[in-house]
């Protein structure tokens, strides 16, 4: 899930420009599914020429960066997007089930290949 923080002013896609956005660790599932989000919205990531600034952090760094103020969102698996949501008062931006055919997240899909 995203979860923004209501100070950072982010109500559309286009809204994540020049954000600071967190996922769990470069390469990883949310951050994977950020930047694919960001490029399907004509933004992306500064280190590719973009204007969103993703940042790879540890969960529980994220929702202590979340709570000083210093990242506008991130982009986490469960339980943190909870603890963003009751902890720092964190709002849901995107619901990631909401990107996948019929709710199915691509590592559900893909698993009768990987048994």
């Amino acid at each position: 899930m995203l979860i923004v923080r209501p100070e950072a002013g982010i109500s559309e896609p286009a809204d994540l420009a020049n954000k600071k956005i967190a996922t769990p660790q470069l390469g990883n599932t949310q951050d994977v599914a950020l930047r694919k989000y960001l490029l399907d919205n004509g933004l992306g990531a500064q280190e590719s020429g973009g204007n969103a600034q993703v940042i790879p952090s540890a969960n529980a760094d994220t929702l202590n960066l979340f709570k000083q103020g210093d990242i506008d969102g991130a982009w986490v698996p469960e339980p943190w997007a909870t603890r963003l949501i009751q902890e720092a008062d964190g709002e849901v931006f995107l619901d990631e089930r909401e990107l996948w055919p019929e709710g199915a997240f691509v590592t559900r899909a893909m698993q009768p290949y990987c048994a």
